[in-house]
């Protein structure tokens, strides 16, 4: 085969079967002069002007674009390489082998503005501006919390914080050092993000995982990576509620403030998200000594002095760190920082038990007002609005009612565990969870568990429909899988061994 070098800088043309000539290129710069066809495919060379297999390079709107194989072997797919223009750096695949296809496909999914060579041919001229944008993350974030009737994101409600701080878990995985205003609102809600995006939480968690407890404890780096795993697909999930809200779309509100939702957001609400219950399916209930030892040792906190923070550890990126500070809270900036000196040991035993004794959730007891607990019956009743804005009123079991009471008005605010709202529902809880993890607990949501444990008692003694009343579930399933099966003994045929 005889080559001939046209330009020095760039392209060589091979000369082949019937005097034919192939174009090659060694880099994405267009040699001067040279002339290609829209979506025209061409050979890469290495420096040396060795072909190389696994890479090419096709041309489309005026520039080149890289297509390479990252396996040599023939059914492997095409990945389309390149900085697009309001989108930023895409390194996806296309999800074909075949060549021809692989460039349609980048065409469609990436490159859809259309080529300036084929509008001109049609007689067509561009408007000044006229060309559409893609809708950028940044830019739903902001129309997210407008629809919403919120300012500022410091102003929000936790529920749409959490909504956009798990978009941005997303982008910051995928798409590392781009601004949000980069990355198109596509490129987030695509069917790449839901693959992608647990493989990579998993990969990492699995290798801080054996770094933190030896690549030979398999249970401990298993129960990491399940953890993660279970994180990653509720993030995906939660990245729906930018879309809607009390499962009505936001479709309409989004076009009264300009923003028109990219047809992949819809195409988003069918894909089918797993793994939401992966730390679940790993979970160790803890022994009957771990639990006797816990409600043994809560009692330690039955007084009004100052939490003593001395000697305690944190959780940061999975690992148990010495702490030593005295500052504990929310790593939010628009978060005011509270001191752990300052919370009481009584704040730390209420939010026990309400937790164990009436089986209310975390938030719940942090938002919950004095004047909501009043005693009905001879009963200790507490009547709230809780999960799905719903009213419910609960009686508290009465040894948990008698170490309330006791405590109840040990200060002057309105409000059960005082202080301020991330006092409440930051602090006091992440001392609780410390203090659990202390005592043996292994589980990932620590508080939540007591509710698990006194729904399995009701369980136990009265069956399963009380138990999803008193917890409040709509689903007696629910109740079961995630609630009585944490704490309930597995049957077993018993064989006697002893001969």
């Amino acid at each position: 085969m005889n080559t001939q070098l046209k330009q020095p800088d760039n392209i060589i043309e091979f000369v082949v079967v019937d005097g034919k000539k192939e174009s090659a290129l060694r880099s994405t710069v267009i040699p001067k002069g040279a002339r290609f066809a829209s979506q025209q495919i061409i050979q890469a060379l290495d420096k040396t002007g060795k072909k190389m297999p696994w890479k090419r390079f096709f041309y489309f709107n005026a520039k080149l674009w890289v297509l390479i194989k990252e396996s040599q072997n023939p059914a492997a797919p095409w990945y389309f390489f390149g900085r697009v223009p309001r989108i930023g750096r895409v390194k996806k695949s296309t999800n074909t082998n075949v060549l021809k296809t692989a460039v349609s496909n980048a065409v469609e999914l990436w490159l859809k503005e259309e080529d300036p060579t084929v509008a001109k041919k049609a007689g067509k001229r561009r408007a000044k501006g006229a060309a559409q944008t893609d809708l950028n993350c940044a830019e739903l974030f902001a129309g997210y919390l407008t629809v919403n009737g919120c300012d500022s994101f410091a102003e929000a409600p936790d529920t749409l914080k959490t909504n956009i701080q798990s978009a941005r878990l997303i982008l910051k995985t995928l798409y590392p050092g781009m601004k949000e205003n980069k990355v198109a609102v596509r490129e987030l809600y695509s069917e790449e993000t839901v693959l992608d995006f647990p493989n990579k939480r998993e990969k990492e968690a699995r290798k801080l995982a054996q770094k933190k407890f030896g690549k030979e404890d398999h249970q401990s780096i298993e129960m990491a990576v399940a953890k993660t795993r279970g994180g990653a697909a509720r993030a995906l999930q939660k990245i729906r509620n930018l879309l809607s809200r009390n499962k009505q779309p936001l479709k309409k509100k989004y076009e009264k403030i300009g923003i028109t939702l990219p047809q992949e957001c819809f195409d988003y609400r069918d894909l089918q998200i797993t793994g939401v219950n992966a730390s679940w399916e790993k979970y160790i209930a803890p022994t009957d000594a771990t639990i006797k030892n816990t409600f043994e040792k809560i009692e330690d906190y039955a007084n009004t002095l100052k939490f003593d923070p001395a000697g305690t550890t944190y959780r940061r990126k999975g690992e148990t760190v010495k702490r030593v500070g005295t500052k504990s809270g929310s790593r939010r900036k628009e978060v005011a920082v509270a001191s752990i000196i300052n919370v009481r040991n009584y704040h730390i035993y209420l939010l026990f038990w309400f937790a164990v004794g009436a089986g209310l959730r975390t938030k719940e007891i942090a938002q919950l007002r004095k004047d909501q607990i009043q005693i009905k019956e001879g009963r200790m009743t507490v009547t709230f609005i809780g999960k799905g804005n719903k009213k419910a009123e609960i009686t508290v079991q009465k040894s948990a009612a008698k170490r309330i009471k006791k405590y109840l008005n040990s200060d002057d605010s309105d409000f059960v565990l005082g202080g301020n709202w991330n006092y409440r529902y930051h602090i006091v809880p992440k001392l609780l969870r410390q203090i659990m993890r202390s005592w043996g607990w292994k589980t990932e949501k620590l508080i939540h568990q007591l509710r698990a444990y006194i729904g399995f008692r009701i369980y136990d003694d009265f069956g399963l429909e009380q138990a999803r009343i008193y917890l409040r579930h709509a689903n007696a399933q629910t109740t079961k899988n995630f609630y009585i099966d944490k704490f309930g003994d597995k049957e077993a045929t018993n064989i006697d061994l002893d001969f």
